[in-house]
């Protein structure tokens, strides 16, 4: 059984769903809402929530999800800005003490066109996770930065470089990568 809703204005888009499942062995809740407002011609906000819940006569599960973004798009200046942050939080139970996750991720990305013909996209992104197992609390902390340049030849093809790196903190780790690429576009759109 499930139930939506959705409300649009010139400056608003709201939707959710609420749906139930009822099962043989495992019963399954499920609700979202999501919303999206544009500010200006240039800067938009929108963000989610999203629930789950999972259970049945040994073992539960539950997950919420919450986002938010902020994108920054001038029609007239050539780049664009896209800022996520979510908090995702997980319990998984039955027997003993239970499993539980918490995560905060952020995220920004930018693209700028340099000229017409070359373009350079960025990006970084942040990860702290707090986990308890066995009653044992255990944290970590990640980035992520990526950049990459593109130079098109002509309509249909296109040279590009890339780099990336992944670094945990806790473990003082990193993985690095980087490499050429060659794009051709077969159709337009």
């Amino acid at each position: 059984v499930y139930a939506g809703s959705a409300l649009r204005t010139s400056i608003w888009q709201w939707n959710n769903r609420l749906e139930f499942r009822d099962g043989n062995n495992t019963d399954k809740w499920t609700a979202r809402t999501s919303i999206y407002h544009p500010l200006s011609d240039a800067i938009a906000t929108g963000g989610s929530l999203d629930y789950f819940h999972s259970e049945n006569k040994d073992k539960y599960s539950k997950k919420l999800d919450a986002k938010f973004d902020l994108a920054i798009r001038p029609r007239k200046d050539p780049y664009a800005l896209l800022l996520q942050t979510r908090w995702v939080q997980e319990a998984d139970g039955g027997q003993g003490t239970p499993a539980r996750s918490r995560r905060l991720i952020n995220n920004a990305h930018v693209n700028w066109l340099i000229t017409a013909r070359d373009q350079l996209a960025a990006q970084y992104g942040i990860k702290r996770v707090l986990d308890q197992y066995n009653s044992n609390d255990y944290a970590a902390t990640t980035d992520f930065i990526a950049a990459e340049w593109r130079h098109h030849l002509n309509d249909r093809w296109d040279l590009g470089a890339h780099a990336r790196r992944l670094h945990g903190y806790q473990v003082n780790q990193t993985k690095q990568g980087y490499g050429v690429s060659v794009g051709w576009i077969p159709k337009t759109n």
